[in-house]
């Protein structure tokens, strides 16, 4: 996650992921994105995509009046994990823009009304194609949330290192793959 606070100016260690505006203490309010990767090699080359969705599963968040959320392809794939701040992708590179590079082409939106609900974005097709096709099958993403106002106002979800795997977020690409023709001689 990144968070626009210099006070927590880290990617979080934590095993769930958070996106929205989180007020940390009375005089300390922050935005929080958190970011994705998801390899996709496993589909094989030319095959036709018929469809994603991406499921985040709620672990937590206060969300009163629900809101809006954006998914987004992050246009710098060098961010580390373990280096991505509000300000540097890797610990030591600055973003071009603090809280992350990306690009609204081809995102999605969604929208909750409140914490408990899965995080479902199924229009991210276009994003699977080009990472397939431009992006050496990596698909690198961010996720904005409601960043308004000076209330708790985020969506928590279970991150990939959730010991229960089943909450983990899910992508799920549907394909087919394209035949491949055996010339006999």
């Amino acid at each position: 996650e990144l968070h626009a606070d210099p006070a927590r100016d880290l990617l979080d260690a934590e095993i769930v992921l958070r996106a929205g505006t989180d007020k940390f203490s009375k005089s300390s309010i922050a935005y929080v994105r958190p970011l994705l990767r998801f390899d996709l090699s496993g589909v094989p080359a030319g095959s036709v995509i018929h469809s994603t969705t991406l499921t985040l599963y709620p672990a937590n968040g206060i969300l009163s009046g629900g809101g809006t959320f954006s998914l987004y392809r992050l246009t710098q794939p060098a961010w580390t994990e373990s280096g991505a701040t509000w300000n540097t992708y890797d610990g030591a590179q600055a973003w071009n823009t603090a809280g992350g590079d990306y690009t609204t082409l081809g995102g999605d939106e969604t929208s909750l009304a409140g914490p408990g609900e899965n995080l479902v974005f199924a229009a991210l097709k276009n994003l699977v194609i080009d990472a397939l096709a431009n992006r050496g099958g990596l698909l690198h993403a961010i996720i904005l949330g409601p960043e308004i106002g000076s209330t708790d106002r985020y969506y928590e979800a279970y991150g990939s290192d959730w010991e229960n795997e089943a909450a983990r977020p899910r992508l799920i690409v549907n394909y087919t793959p394209i035949p491949v023709l055996a010339i006999v001689d």
